[in-house]
């Protein structure tokens, strides 16, 4: 609030970080490109450079749900 005008300002929204990501959308489904929209860091966030990625061979037995009795690993 504005003590001179006693006027609410808007709070300026941050835009959306827009992400591309490989994903698979079911069990049955293949990986593929998708994007995704995540929020802007926040100050108590963390923010690190990833350089390379990689996908272990159980992600994809989970995702294809081979294990239907099994926890996910956290």
């Amino acid at each position: 609030m504005s003590e001179a005008t006693g006027q609410v300002k808007a709070a300026t929204a941050k835009p959306a970080l827009s992400r591309e990501v490989v994903c698979c959308q079911s069990a049955t489904s293949p990986l593929a490109a998708h994007s995704i929209v995540r929020r802007e860091p926040l100050p108590q966030d963390v923010q690190i450079e990833i350089l390379f990625c990689g996908v272990c061979h159980s992600d994809l037995h989970q995702a294809r749900n081979e294990w239907k009795e099994v926890m996910a690993t956290v």
